[in-house]
């Protein structure tokens, strides 16, 4: 009998200790919604779940299950496959994004872009133990390829003694609460507000691999990459890109149609544009992104901010500078004309903010909002610009489905629209017809 409860309690104390993280249990159930979990180390391929697909003998074809994915690999500190596993030379750019609890631009409450947000109330930090010249640090991580930023080290770092550190490791200190600390003092020291920028002046930060030797995960670690093709993208995406050639092994989601990113709470993710060719995204997507509150981390080679559209959509609104907010606002206005002006503000912030200069980035903008837009129309911005110059043949998502059909009878409140920006000194307006 005692052998019998001796054996149970090894087995719970087994259990307990390779339970998932919080994070990656809320993740499995986001994904058991609109995709599937999966094992990298299995090889399943579960890229594949989201195209259509029939089999000899069928005379009908499945119905799509999004345009498009999301695939999100997580690995916590326990696991068999983690940062340490990938690929060599990919270790410094696993962690390509952050998770946030919540945000006060998108969820009316949680933390504003114009300040850090708090360690343990607005999000989990990453963090990774490495050594550094021979020492055992414990650093920050930033998302998209960023710095390792290492307590001690850092010049504004905590200056965590190897033993503290190893105690951590060990269990009898608390290696998150060590975690927090770390990046409080280093974001803080450095006075950033966004968490991907805190080794932006260069005070001691390292690049793992590098600079540093990884040793252990200290929290969970994930990577975020979207693809809005159809045609084999999804499988591209998960297996090709990542899975195969970088050796992620990790646990992963797929989620079907790409805007249930929205539903994860991250910061950056990267964008591949077709099957075959990695990355690639520009504006289109940049722009789709914003739109459902993600920052693009790869639309590289146009012109576009990162730093711009996480102002735009994390925070609040500055009569200083219209634009701060205004991709935040696609995702609460009131579906209708607040939504059409919020997407146009959005736009114009990302691509034209001092108005219509004959650019690629303005051409781009005045491309869906420019005069005979279906969905907004910018005068101010977009008075000079010619439909004969357009730059990109693919246009944004133009009115929401939804919506009912605008006519010259049509009533909405005006009031409602400008109150939901007080965008000062802009006069867009509706385009009525054939006015």
């Amino acid at each position: 009998m005692l052998r019998k409860a001796a054996a149970l309690a090894l087995v719970l104390c087994v259990a307990s200790s390779l339970a998932d993280s919080e994070l990656k249990t809320m993740w499995k159930e986001i994904t058991a919604e609109s995709g599937e979990w999966g094992y990298g180390h299995l090889h399943e391929r579960r890229g594949q779940i989201c195209d259509p697909w029939r089999e000899f003998g069928d005379t009908e074809i499945e119905a799509d299950r999004g345009q498009g994915c999301t695939v999100l690999f997580i690995a916590d500190p326990d696991d068999e496959y983690h940062l340490g596993t990938v690929a060599e030379g990919e270790q410094n750019n696993f962690q390509n994004t952050q998770h946030y609890k919540q945000a006060w631009n998108l969820h009316g409450k949680g933390f504003l872009g114009d300040s850090l947000p708090r360690a343990g109330k607005d999000l989990d930090p990453v963090c990774v133990v490495a050594k550094v010249e021979g020492r055992l640090v414990l650093g920050y991580e930033e998302g998209n390829g960023g710095d390792l930023l290492p307590c001690p080290g850092h010049d504004e770092g905590v200056p965590f003694t190897e033993e503290m550190i190893q105690e951590g490791l060990d269990g009898t200190r608390d290696l998150v609460d060590m975690c927090e600390q770390c990046y409080q003092a280093v974001c803080t020291g450095d006075r950033q507000v966004n968490p991907q920028n805190c080794g932006d002046n260069n005070d001691g930060a390292v690049d793992l691999e590098d600079d540093a030797i990884y040793e252990a995960q200290a929290s969970p670690v994930y990577h975020c990459h979207l693809t809005m093709a159809n045609e084999g993208a999804c499988d591209y995406v998960q297996y090709n890109q990542h899975e195969a050639s970088r050796i992620y092994y990790m646990d992963y989601s797929v989620t079907c149609g790409w805007n249930n990113i929205a539903k994860f709470n991250i910061t950056y993710c990267d964008c591949t544009r077709v099957a075959g060719t990695n990355n690639g995204c520009r504006r289109y997507e940049a722009t789709e992104m914003a739109y459902v509150g993600v920052v693009c981390g790869n639309c590289n080679g146009v012109g576009f901010s990162q730093t711009r559209a996480y102002d735009s959509i994390f925070k609040p609104e500055n009569a200083g500078d219209v634009y701060d907010g205004s991709c935040g606002k696609v995702v609460t206005a009131e579906e209708g004309p607040a939504r059409d002006y919020a997407k146009m503000m959005c736009s114009k912030g990302l691509w034209c903010p001092n108005g219509y200069n004959g650019g690629d980035n303005c051409k781009f903008h005045c491309d869906n909002f420019g005069k005979g837009s279906e969905v907004w129309v910018d005068e101010e911005g977009c008075g000079e610009y010619s439909s004969d110059d357009k730059v990109e043949s693919r246009k944004l998502l133009s009115a929401e489905p939804d919506a009912p059909p605008l006519t010259l009878d049509s009533k909405f409140d005006w009031g409602h629209v400008t109150h939901e920006f007080r965008a000062l000194g802009f006069h867009a307006r509706r385009k009525l017809s054939s006015l």
